[in-house]
């Protein structure tokens, strides 16, 4: 008897489900992916009201942008990527103005920069 409880124990454990991954993983907000954006394609942070007449109506959670931007500043403000955007003929980042290697930053993007025929 005990032998047959622990094969139905063992079984119904073995069968049970986890929670699938997709809900363990929270989606960023709106306003985080709008700030992650605008830091990746080199823009200045939005104010308020410049926000809300670029997006419209969208829902709005000023925190939430400002994580965003930061996230996507620390993808964009690397020496490779500025370096990259110089050798395209792209202007300096804005979004890199504000991080602290800004500097740095400028500096490869001027060399490579001046790389350009």
């Amino acid at each position: 008897m005990k032998f047959r409880l622990i094969i139905g124990l063992l079984l119904l454990v073995a069968c049970g489900t986890s929670p699938p991954l997709h809900l363990a993983v929270q989606t960023p907000s709106q306003s985080y992916q709008m700030g992650y954006l605008d830091a990746l394609t080199g823009k200045i942070v939005g104010d308020n009201d410049a926000l809300a007449e670029e997006y419209g109506s969208v829902p709005f959670d000023r925190d939430d942008y400002l994580k965003g931007y930061v996230t996507g500043q620390k993808e964009l403000c690397q020496d490779v990527t500025v370096r990259a955007w110089a050798l395209k003929g792209l202007a300096f980042p804005a979004s890199c103005d504000g991080v602290p290697q800004a500097e740095q930053l400028k500096q490869q993007w001027q060399q490579a920069a001046d790389r350009q025929p």
